[in-house]
């Protein structure tokens, strides 16, 4: 993934809010729909013991597969509370990864963590939760080949330039990235990627809602940092999550000073 590459800057909709309403809203009027008709043919059918029951299933079925809606509201409207405290990216990292490798065990999961602990502001729980949604998008991405995901964590040096680019003042920042060697992403899809309720393998997968990268942008945000893709067709894609070094440390001695 080298001059092949081309990184896209995906912005989501200036009310991310709105748009996750508007899905939620649609995928639940399906969901009552869907319901309300197997629930009707239940009630029709009731002398018929098998049939009801397998409208019965059916019913539970719907609700279990869109509990998922239900998680993802509680999850995105609690993204923007954050409780953050000064830790080690990399103890994060490792621990993510340990649950990973239970989970993923037939894909090669590698990690390579920056040699000197990285420490950053941060709600551990709610980074936990955007670095196992890339992880997740990545293992997706691999679909039935068995292929690789790399985890590394890294301090970088931004400059003015790039800073401008991200929105960003110049600085050092904590760098989280997550790397695949799946099917990769075309230029529309990457335009996409991050809006509520995308996903574009949705057609053969329905039970994928799309929600994965919609929250943890949201997340990375929240704690003043950015998502970057790269990605090539057939090749693999590339998530880096930029965050704030130091943050703590920098605030409490702006206040000592004053």
């Amino acid at each position: 993934m080298e001059e092949h590459v081309e990184k896209i800057e995906c912005s989501m909709a200036k009310d991310p809010v709105q748009m996750v309403a508007q899905g939620v809203a649609y995928d639940f009027r399906i969901l009552l729909e869907s319901i309300r008709s197997r629930a009707c043919m239940a009630l029709h059918q009731a002398e018929l013991p098998d049939m009801a029951q397998n409208m019965t299933t059916q019913i539970i079925q719907l609700i279990d597969q869109n509990t998922i809606i239900t998680d993802f509201l509680e999850q995105f409207a609690d993204t923007r509370q954050c409780n953050k405290q000064i830790v080690d990216l990399n103890r994060v990292i490792e621990t993510i990864f340990e649950h990973a490798a239970c989970s993923m065990n037939d894909v090669v999961l590698k990690f390579n963590l920056f040699e000197r602990t990285i420490q950053v502001a941060v709600d551990a729980e709610k980074i936990s939760r955007a670095a196992r949604a890339l992880l997740d998008n990545a293992y997706q991405a691999l679909l039935e080949r068995k292929g690789m995901i790399l985890v590394s964590t890294d301090i970088v040096n931004m400059v003015n330039g790039s800073c401008e680019f991200y929105g960003l003042p110049a600085g050092e920042y904590a760098r989280l990235t997550v790397t695949d060697d799946g099917v990769g992403m075309e230029k529309d899809v990457l335009t996409q990627v991050f809006e509520p309720f995308f996903s574009g393998d949705k057609g053969c997968h329905p039970e994928r809602k799309g929600l994965g990268l919609t929250l943890a942008r949201n997340i990375v945000e929240s704690h003043g940092g950015t998502i970057d893709i790269w990605s090539t067709p057939g090749r693999g894609s590339t998530f880096s999550i930029n965050l704030p070094l130091g943050y703590f440390e920098k605030a409490v001695s702006e206040v000592t000073a004053e």
